[in-house]
Order: structure tokens, then sequence, then C-alpha cells
């Protein structure tokens, strides 16, 4: 697929299914291990990140094939996310540093005949 259909399907993914990438991106945050934050916090000790917001959204490749009337969208991205790592102390969490984290990740979403966009799914490998 050509790079301005690979943007075209980049801005879909962020403006129509936005809350359920929102969702995913920070479940994807939430459930990395200690040894990812020594990689993307080489700088403190992090036992803890959360997503801060979404950076950016790239698309890396994307195939469509036809079920019946409909189009199937599938294919894989990378998101650049912001997110806050924080350590546990004094009963609470405290943030002591912020990263970029690149999350790779599948896709996959239908396009009716009519036009509408439904059934998103994201996977991630961690």
């Amino acid at each position: 697929m050509a790079e301005s259909n690979l943007n075209q399907i980049a801005n879909i993914i962020e403006n129509v299914f936005a809350e359920e990438l929102d969702t995913f991106l920070r479940d994807c945050v939430e459930e990395m291990e200690e040894y990812d934050f020594q990689i993307y916090f080489p700088e403190n000790v992090v036992e803890f990140a959360q997503m801060d917001y979404l950076d950016s959204i790239e698309i890396t490749s994307c195939d469509v094939d036809e079920q019946e009337d409909d189009l199937l969208y599938s294919g894989e991205g990378t998101a650049q996310v912001y997110a806050d790592g924080s350590v546990y102390f004094d009963k609470e969490y405290h943030i002591v540093d912020s990263a970029i984290i690149p999350i790779e990740f599948s896709f996959s979403f239908i396009k009716s005949e009519n036009g509408q966009y439904s059934d998103v799914e994201f996977g991630w490998e961690e």
C-alpha cells in the first residue's frame, strides 16, 4: 500500500477508533514489565508506568480483503506514546521520569459498503 494510503489508515485509526486505540495503548504501557522500564527509563528505577498521551502513530503495512460486501483492513503499525514512570513509596506512586515509548501493534477493522467503520481489533506482542 502506498505511503499516502498508509497515512489515511493512520488517520482513520486515530479519529474513528480514538477511544479504542487509547484504551489499548494505555493497557500496553500498564502491562509492561520491569525490564521494559530499564530500556525506556535508564536513568531511574521505575516500578510502574502510565501513558500520558499518544504522540504519533505510523502504519507500516496494511492489506485490504473483500468479505461479502465489506472490506477488511488489517496490518501493523507503531505508536509513540508519552508515558510517566513511577515508583511506590510513602503509600503512593511518585513520578520519577517520563519517556516516549514505541509500541508495535497489529490491527484490523471493517469498512461496510455504506462507508461505516467498525469491529476494530488491536493486538500487541510483549
